[in-house]
């Protein structure tokens, strides 16, 4: 163990974090906004139409578990259930994919590592579906303590569960003890991800991995990574250092957002800060992750990690997969071309047709700021 606590070692691993700090920072940001922008709003709307089919609008205590229950309900459940916790394996399996890389001393190019994750989710075991989404998607999100993925980044007991144990006289004993668990588990499964993106690990084997990993990582391990999670729990967790509830800024109209952000200075200013907070979080969780890679290496023996350039997959089975998916986008491009081929002047008319865009939204932008908001009107004397 004097290895991982050596100065020479942890200073290896924080100039590797630094070089590669600017490419996954990046990583981040793109697939945070996909997150934001696309993936949530199609998970929301995939819960809609189920609801839809089904015939009801919205889901009560009573009727919850017989929609849920439902052949639209299950369909639903399986496809969330799924792309969510590949989704989340996906955004994890880069970052430490790329920070393993850094360590060892290796070029790491971002397209490559993307390219090699990918490839990645189809090595693996369908019965670990279920558990990631379990640990990816509830545990994670639930503790809210460095890693946090974008698909899912907080969740919160439901209120009907947490109110109907409050009129019981057991049931803050009850939550309490519940949240001590559950951080237990979140304790005992930390090298999870390393563990199954670098070893290539099922999901029961990675977990049995991890707990074997705190037993070789000992009681100074536990020190270190417990005043890291204390430092963050200061700093962001109620009532935390730093704050953490910008939602004031985002408003129901997209474009009463736009125009209270260039209009508005409270606005501007609370956005900027929230910006720096978020900035701030996902750096310490970059970190954090870049600490438990070290660690982890540390403890495992350098044959049972794979090579990160194929993430344990066969590089013939790259090939295959290579070939397949270039072969599937080549018939799809072969049959639009046609379409796109009768549209004259197609390539030249993206500028104006982009303009013409940008000068309806700006002056959407000035009718809708000639009659701001009623807290943002002089009031007449």
């Amino acid at each position: 163990m004097y290895k991982t606590l050596s100065l020479s070692y942890w200073k290896k691993i924080f100039a590797s974090f630094l070089t590669l700090l600017p490419q996954l920072f990046l990583f981040e940001l793109v697939f945070k906004i996909l997150s934001v922008f696309f993936f949530v709003p199609a998970g929301k709307e995939l819960i809609v139409m189920m609801l839809e089919i089904t015939g009801d609008t919205s889901l009560y205590n009573y009727n919850m578990l017989r929609i849920l229950l439902s052949l639209p309900g299950i369909a639903a459940i399986v496809l969330i259930l799924c792309l969510s916790a590949l989704l989340a394996y996906f955004e994890f399996s880069v970052i430490l994919t790329g920070l393993y890389q850094g360590y060892r001393g290796k070029s790491f190019s971002l397209k490559d590592t993307v390219s090699s994750s990918v490839y990645s989710l189809f090595s693996l075991n369908f019965k670990s579906i279920p558990g990631l989404f379990i640990y990816g998607i509830l545990l994670l999100p639930f503790q809210n303590i460095y890693l946090i993925p974008s698909v899912m980044p907080h969740l919160e007991i439901p209120n009907f569960i947490t109110g109907e144990l409050s009129k019981r006289w057991y049931g803050d004993f009850v939550l309490n003890l519940a949240y001590i668990l559950i951080f237990l588990v979140f304790l005992l499964l930390l090298f999870l991800l390393p563990s199954m993106v670098l070893t290539g690990k099922t999901f029961r084997e990675a977990s049995a991995e991890s707990i074997r990993t705190w037993k070789r990582t000992g009681i100074k391990g536990l020190f270190l990574l417990s005043i890291l999670m204390v430092f963050w729990w200061l700093l962001f967790h109620q009532p935390g250092l730093l704050p953490t509830d910008f939602s004031a800024v985002i408003e129901k109209n997209p474009l009463k957002t736009l125009c209270m952000l260039f209009f508005s200075g409270k606005t501007q200013e609370t956005a900027f800060i929230g910006v720096m907070v978020w900035a701030l979080r996902c750096i310490l969780s970059l970190g954090f992750m870049a600490v438990l890679v070290g660690v982890y290496t540390s403890s495992v023996e350098e044959k049972a990690l794979c090579s990160p350039a194929a993430v344990c997959l066969p590089t013939q089975n790259i090939g295959k997969v290579r070939v397949f998916l270039c072969e599937k986008l080549a018939v799809l491009r072969n049959y639009f071309r046609p379409l796109f081929r009768k549209i004259p002047g197609l390539k030249s008319l993206w500028i104006p047709v982009v303009l013409l865009a940008l000068a309806a939204g700006l002056s959407a932008m000035y009718q809708y700021a000639q009659t701001p908001p009623a807290g943002h009107r002089p009031q007449r004397q």
